[in-house]
């Protein structure tokens, strides 16, 4: 019922009218274009913004005049905007809960919900899953692939709220469903058999990158290729790799990094190099042919970062993309990392898990010249991505773990 980027995929494969989602609008106003937008029904739990010409009250059809064909409503809020705006400045988490239980109770009784999945947004959204669970006793799954309590949330009130509520919100759970085995043993440890979870992959439609792959084959000038946020959890290895092609001078090189989001320091860092293109995020739809134009592929996590175990455990949303492309990935990422132990057990990329340029270097030439090698890491990462990571066969999964849980087993 509360939706993220990372389920559209799996949500896309179901009918439309067997799911509805409520979502923030301010989240996702970016959407609005033809082909976005899943057929099922859409509920804002948010205001609009005034400041983009949406008055508060307007109609669905006034927001999202390009939707394909979904029906979208608000539910909207008592809270006048100035209030709202204050209050979103002020503790904005407890705000955004009460919003969205409210619109959730609605929805629960007019939609007749027989389950809620929750995606991960830093609590809210779990939290209020709980809260409306509790009063409807309809049961709930929850849906991560980050960790919650041991993250880096965005305000203390987040971490307050995690401290207070993961315990009896992941133990009332029928079922905590993560991306990759890392989370399950995090949390097995955490909380052994009080929870039972589920592994299910990121994953992507086949078809998208099935027309678009060809051979590997690599011509001059060799792109390699980011896709994504660059914050703390990327950054310094980023920066790694930007050291390590200014060394490769006798390599016609080049690097773009196709990023929504990056603190000015880092434009700064990487700013003023020819071969280096930091651009805007391209429509979800343009991804599958940059990614299968790409020479190779990069996936990065960083050292030292401000959550250890956050970058441990997690599974980037787009290795699911990189698998499915027929290119060559390069991961580099600390030794301690699911990431690494996930590539290293199927053999779909060259892990490089040292901080060392002399080594990244080198995988990047070994990708680049080493063409049996590099083809034999393209066919293992599409055997993997056909094993864990197709989003037809993930939503099936998904059907067979929502009608199999008996409710919760731990109790709360």
């Amino acid at each position: 019922m509360i939706g993220a980027e990372f389920m559209y995929n799996l949500l896309s494969e179901f009918s439309p009218d067997s799911n509805c989602i409520l979502t923030n609008y301010r989240k996702i106003r970016t959407r609005k274009t033809t082909g976005t937008w899943l057929q099922c029904k859409y509920f804002f739990w948010d205001l609009p913004n005034p400041t983009e010409g949406i008055a508060h009250g307007s109609t669905a059809s006034d927001i999202v005049a390009q939707s394909s064909g979904g029906v979208l409503r608000i539910a909207e809020s008592k809270v006048p905007y100035p209030v709202a705006r204050m209050l979103f400045l002020n503790g904005y988490p407890i705000l955004s809960i009460i919003k969205m239980v409210r619109a959730g109770l609605d929805i629960v009784r007019e939609e007749n919900i027989r389950y809620i999945l929750a995606t991960f947004d830093g609590g809210p959204a779990f939290i209020a899953t709980y809260i409306i669970s509790k009063l409807t006793g309809v049961p709930y799954f929850l849906f991560t692939g980050d960790i919650y309590v041991g993250n880096s949330l965005d305000s203390p009130v987040l971490e307050l709220l995690g401290r207070i509520f993961e315990r009896p919100l992941f133990r009332a759970a029928s079922t905590l469903i993560l991306n990759n085995l890392a989370g399950e043993r995090f949390y097995r440890r955490r909380y052994g058999n009080t929870i039972k979870c589920a592994i299910l992959h990121n994953a992507v439609p086949a078809s998208v990158y099935q027309s678009k792959r060809t051979p590997y084959n690599p011509v001059e000038p060799y792109r390699i290729v980011f896709t994504g946020t660059v914050y703390w959890a990327q950054e310094r290895s980023l920066l790694n790799l930007v050291s390590a092609i200014d060394e490769l001078r006798d390599l016609p090189l080049q690097l773009d990094l196709y990023v929504p989001y990056a603190d000015e320091t880092f434009k700064r860092t990487v700013g003023g190099r020819p071969n280096i293109h930091l651009l805007p995020a391209a429509p979800q739809a343009e991804m599958p042919e940059i990614q299968c134009d790409a020479t190779i592929l990069f996936i990065p996590l960083a050292w030292h970062s401000k959550s250890p175990y956050l970058v441990a455990s997690v599974t980037p949303g787009k290795l699911s993309e990189y698998l499915a492309s027929g290119r060559p990935i390069l991961i580099h990422v600390p030794p301690y990392t699911y990431m690494a132990e996930y590539a290293r057990r199927n053999g779909f990329a060259l892990v490089v898990d040292e901080e060392d340029k002399g080594k990244l270097k080198d995988g990047i030439r070994k990708l680049l010249f080493d063409l049996d090698y590099s083809r034999k890491v393209v066919e293992n990462a599409l055997k993997t991505f056909e094993r864990d990571h197709d989003a037809l066969a993930n939503a099936k999964r998904l059907i067979r773990i929502l009608d199999s849980a008996e409710g919760p087993i731990g109790q709360s």
